[in-house]
């Protein structure tokens, strides 16, 4: 094959597995005019701009002059990889995440092509630091391209890993089926190693069973969670918490609020006997919802404020927004719709485009049957609406409850309009 179209031909594949457009790859070092003519094998690059197109595609020059298909040469492997790797594992740690990117791409540059395992790993460290930036496109992206190279490693406990956290972030793109596939091929590779660790497993078959509830597969969940049982006895790592908490969200779903109750006060339990705030506050405000639903009014408050003042001193929006959510909850059973309202203004305000969001849209609707909704809580919902960017599910249910909300207030006109643009994102979901 011409030299020309043979470098072409790489620097289009890769670019494309990366998801790069030519404008992205060009930067501003080239036209992308000129990208196209290289992809063509119409124009060969100058070695300096190969070595700069190289680096942005994360593999080294040699990849591209190597006229075998996988691009392999026998030139050594080059140490200062490992150096650029652990400085890049360093400054992600201290929240340098720019730095830590640099540092990754130039160790991609210095891999051998063969070096499968390690160009998985720094693929994996990447997608890490764009799922903390929470840019989860860009982190499902380079989880999908580490897969591929632990694949052609055969690192089976690498995969599993790399799957599950695809999974995850799949899940935070609102992809649950896609995430359904990621973590179940996760668990085959891990159930097929002999010498896979059962906590593990156990992390893998918890993010399963979620994910099957979340697509309301609660018998499903359920059977699956039961029959990890037997790996939860010995409570020693997070795992367990999370497998008490999914299983107390699973049994809620299934209308067992005592056996609900039971777990997720074993997760609560846990997580504050290994100082884990974020779980401990997600327990306390399951725990308040279930205590809601049998009637327990005394106690669920008492979570509630339990989780509030968590997430005050936590200072995370986010928290705050959703025990602000779940107080508002509280108040319509207790039927102070003000307060209700005034929690749900607060929510909306710290969290607006958090996925929490659609489910505080029905609490708006349960208040609104107690008294008018003001007009600056419709304002932030219509701008929830309009703005809205993640899982398209979220969208039908805010785009139904303002159907709603319209229709108690006689406008026909508009709730129309919105109860017609959920129906077509249901569909389209």
């Amino acid at each position: 094959m011409d030299k020309a179209k043979q470098i072409g031909m790489k620097i289009r594949e890769l670019r494309k597995r990366m998801k790069l457009t030519q404008s992205e790859l060009a930067g501003t070092d080239f036209t992308k005019s000129f990208i196209s003519q290289v992809e063509k094998g119409a124009t060969r690059p100058s070695l300096k701009s190969l070595e700069i197109i190289a680096a942005r595609l994360g593999q080294p020059v040699s990849y591209f002059l190597d006229e075998s298909p996988e691009g392999t040469s026998l030139a050594a492997s080059d140490p200062t990889s490992d150096s650029y790797l652990e400085t890049g594992k360093q400054l992600q740690l201290n929240g340098q995440f720019a730095e830590a990117l640099d540092c990754y791409q130039k160790a991609l540059t210095k891999c051998h092509p063969a070096e499968y395992r390690k160009k998985g790993e720094i693929w994996l460290y990447i997608g890490h630091v764009y799922f903390k930036q929470e840019q989860y496109a860009k982190a499902r992206d380079h989880f999908a391209l580490a897969r591929e190279q632990f694949a052609r490693a055969r690192d089976s406990e690498y995969l599993a890993r790399c799957l599950n956290d695809l999974g995850t972030v799949q899940v935070r793109l609102g992809e649950d089926e896609a995430a359904l596939e990621s973590y179940r091929e996760a668990l085959r590779i891990i159930e097929s190693d002999p010498i896979a660790n059962p906590s593990y497993r156990l992390t893998i078959l918890t993010n399963l069973a979620n994910t099957l509830a979340r697509l309301k597969k609660y018998d499903s969940a359920f059977n699956l969670l039961k029959g990890a049982l037997s790996d939860t006895e010995t409570p020693n790592d997070h795992s367990h918490g999370r497998y008490c908490d999914v299983m107390g969200y699973v049994c809620a779903s299934l209308g067992n609020f005592d056996e609900a109750i039971s777990w997720t006060t074993r997760a609560l339990d846990y997580f504050r006997s290994v100082g884990n705030a974020w779980f401990e506050f997600v327990s306390l405000n399951n725990l308040s919802s279930y205590l809601r639903q049998i009637g327990d009014l005394k106690r669920s408050r008492q979570m509630a404020l339990e989780a509030f003042n968590l997430a005050k001193r936590s200072g995370n929006a986010v928290q705050l927004a959703a025990a602000h959510a779940c107080l508002a909850e509280l108040a319509v059973v207790e039927g102070d719709a003000a307060a209700a309202y005034q929690h749900l203004i607060e929510a909306f305000t710290l969290a607006p485009e958090y996925e929490g969001a659609g489910q505080w849209t029905a609490t708006v609707v349960k208040c609104a049957e107690q008294a008018p909704v003001p007009t600056e809580l419709l304002a932030l919902m219509e701008r929830l609406a309009t703005k809205w960017k993640g899982n398209r599910r979220v969208l039908a249910e805010v785009h139904s409850n303002l159907g709603k909300l319209y229709n108690l207030m006689g406008d026909a006109e508009k709730a129309n309009r919105h109860l017609s643009k959920s129906v077509d994102l249901f569909r389209n979901a």
